[in-house]
């Protein structure tokens, strides 16, 4: 799950997810975003950091005060903030990752392999 309210942003990041052979559930809000992955968790999801309705940091405690198995998906937190006591933050909430924006294809490839394909056994 792609969780992005900048639609430029949205559009490439999809569209690199989708090159990289990834099916893309595109949350454009927190509030969005918590709704789906209370029906369904998806395998991994990339949080924009800086939203209008409410940030990642704030989608995150949600998602880590789930019940069962959404609660324990892989959250990275994309940010355009560099300094490192954000990122402490955000670690100690519970994100997997903190990734500096913009992120690039490569560093796509793997968080995919390290979060996503490990839940289907395809990762080392």
């Amino acid at each position: 799950m792609l969780v992005e309210d900048d639609v430029t942003s949205a559009v490439v990041m999809a569209e690199t997810l989708q090159a990289l052979g990834c099916r893309v559930t595109l949350a454009r809000s927190g509030h969005a975003a918590i709704a789906k992955i209370s029906e369904k968790p998806p395998d991994l999801v990339l949080l924009d950091g800086r939203m209008a309705d409410l940030d990642g940091l704030g989608v995150l405690r949600v998602i880590r005060k789930f019940d069962g198995p959404r609660s324990r998906v892989p959250v990275v937190i994309m940010t355009g903030r560099a300094d490192q006591a954000f990122s402490q933050l955000c670690l100690g909430a519970g994100a997997d990752a903190v990734l500096l924006k913009p992120v690039w294809r490569d560093e796509m490839q793997v968080l995919i392999e390290r979060y996503a394909n490990a839940k289907h056994g395809h990762a080392d």
